[in-house]
């Protein structure tokens, strides 16, 4: 959870970059209306019901917000681990059906671009999921005059969900995922033969291949603990 409070500005996707600071006055509950992805909907913080359990007495408030934040996080990295299990299924079809992009630079294309979509997506989900749960936590403190951290002892498993952020995804996917995309798009269009981009291709591949292991056991809690 401590990952989750970390400010996660530089882990916006870049598509949203623009749009989030221009929003930066807007209310939080509508600018993470504005940007979730809707056939995700339920599986986001439910950033409004966790304001509300804040309005209550502080008897109740207390437990109810507790309770419901851990049910959140809970849920967020469940859905996680299924986008992830998806998304690896997809990554290692992708990758061998772009593994050869001269004998078929229209299915690479594609590919790619599909894969680049569906990191970004994800990347989107975690970045918009960790504000969520950053900002809630801070209007606790400001409620109550206190520290969550401190005060209240959240369970291991909770702990240790939201291991990934959005800037690992970044480094781990997206970036190799574009630079796989770029260099597709380019093979048509290279200067003095493409054995050079073919190289740096394959060696795009293969991080993309690396990354897609890193997010896999990161999200399963497993690197995310030799990492700190």
């Amino acid at each position: 959870i401590k990952l989750a409070l970390k400010e996660q500005g530089s882990a916006l996707p870049s598509t949203a970059t623009a749009r989030w600071i221009a929003a930066s006055a807007m209310k939080f509950a509508k600018t993470l209306e504005g940007e979730l992805l809707q056939e995700w909907r339920p599986q986001y913080v439910n950033y409004k019901m966790l304001k509300k359990a804040l309005k209550l007495e502080e008897a109740q408030a207390v437990p109810a917000f507790c309770s419901l934040l851990e049910a959140e996080i809970k849920k967020v990295q469940s859905f996680m681990m299924q986008r992830h299990e998806i998304l690896w299924q997809d990554l290692s079809a992708g990758i061998d059906d772009i593994s050869n992009p001269v004998r078929s630079a229209l299915v690479s294309v594609n590919g790619c671009e599909a894969m680049v979509e569906s990191i970004q997506h994800i990347q989107s989900y975690v970045a918009l999921n960790q504000i969520a749960v950053r900002k809630i936590i801070k209007k606790f403190d400001k409620r109550f005059h206190v520290h969550f951290n401190e005060m209240i002892p959240m369970p291991v498993d909770v702990k240790a969900n939201l291991t990934i952020d959005a800037t690992h995804i970044g480094t781990w996917l997206l970036a190799p995922a574009q630079q796989c995309l770029r260099l597709v798009r380019d093979f048509n269009t290279a200067a003095g033969g493409i054995e050079r981009p073919l190289r740096q291709f394959s060696f795009w591949v293969q991080e993309l291949r690396a990354g897609a292991v890193l997010a896999r056991s990161s999200v399963a809690g497993e690197a995310a603990m030799k990492l700190r």
